[in-house]
């Protein structure tokens, strides 16, 4: 498996990402043991508190503590009972677990400021490619959501690439969050950062491609941006 790079990516892009300093990290064991070992090998971020709980109780009484002890805090994986105790947004590859709701969006977006829904708009985005070893590498893109209220229905996000002719040529469905932040937990007026990994296919030819979001509820029809 010389040639499988896919688990080294995760780990560095985990740890490349802008944590700030001394913030913890929550995931079971294998995840920060691969965190563990760059820090020890390749000495990334040695301020990083890294903590294994493989039970998820075991993480909500982590991530409680830890916020409670004024750590910034961010889970490898959705957490089951968390969307009921905190707000959520995505960070790379990361969940950043927020004890109150954050009232201000990110800096450096490009900001479109659309509403979707009656609930949900639409603030900004951001497009960048994560470093690795995938050729190509994929499109990172990073919605900023706001919610306008509380309430709705749950819905899921489509993010797609399309081609100057209009075909898609990369998509990612998911729950919000990496799967973790359903939108019916979101909170009037909190800022949500939602990413997805676009995996481009091999030998796209050089040229202009469009981003395309659909917010849709799996029964119903879908909203566009």
């Amino acid at each position: 498996r010389s040639h499988d790079w896919h688990t080294h990516d995760y780990g560095m892009d985990m740890l490349s990402q802008p944590l700030p300093g001394g913030a913890a990290v929550v995931g079971i064991l294998g995840e920060v043991t691969l965190l563990r070992y760059f820090q020890s090998t390749h000495h990334l971020r040695p301020d990083l508190l890294l903590v294994a709980a493989d039970r998820p109780d075991q993480r909500l009484a982590t991530v409680s503590r830890l916020l409670d002890e004024g750590y910034a805090v961010y889970l490898t994986r959705q957490l089951a009972g968390a969307p009921e105790r905190w707000s959520l947004s995505a960070l790379g590859p990361l969940i950043r677990v927020h004890a109150r709701p954050p009232a201000e969006p990110p800096g450096d977006i490009t900001v479109v400021d659309v509403p979707i829904t009656p609930h949900i708009g639409l603030h900004g985005y951001t497009i960048t490619r994560p470093g690795g070893h995938a050729t190509p590498p994929p499109l990172r893109l990073s919605l900023v959501w706001q919610a306008i209220g509380s309430g709705g229905s749950d819905l899921k996000v489509s993010a797609r690439l399309l081609a100057p002719d209009g075909e898609v040529v990369a998509q990612a469905d998911a729950v919000p969050v990496h799967f973790a932040y359903p939108t019916m937990a979101w909170r009037a007026g909190e800022f949500i950062t939602d990413v997805y990994d676009l995996v481009l296919p091999d030998g796209l030819p050089a040229d202009s491609y469009t981003p395309l979001v659909i917010l849709y509820d799996p029964g119903r029809d879908a909203a566009e941006v």
